[in-house]
């Protein structure tokens, strides 16, 4: 027998969507430096930021980021491996985690 989805099961909510965009920003800010008021002003110009939740988006990086160090404190005891040498990606996503979490 089929899964069967409910396409309301499917939709992106705005937090969601938030949630991408602040993933999208920690992989700029941890690539380039970027600082958090440039990359909210860039990812606010890109298609589909109208659709988000905006400051949930602000929360989340402009937190995730000033709470990096202490996050990565936190999560590092529980790795496989160093915290730097996971990609940038995974380091994203445990630092937005880490921080909707706290």
């Amino acid at each position: 027998m089929g899964v069967v989805y409910r396409s309301s099961l499917i939709m992106k909510t705005n937090r969601r969507r938030a949630r991408e965009f602040a993933l999208q920003g920690l992989y700029q800010w941890q690539l380039a430096g970027t600082d958090s008021a440039t990359i909210v002003r860039q990812l606010g110009e890109a298609k589909g930021f109208d659709k988000i939740d905006a400051a949930y988006f602000r929360l989340l990086l402009e937190g995730a980021i000033a709470a990096a160090p202490e996050l990565e404190k936190a999560i590092t005891p529980l790795l496989d491996r160093e915290f730097k040498r996971l990609s940038p990606v995974e380091r994203g996503v445990l630092l937005l985690a880490g921080y909707e979490l706290t």
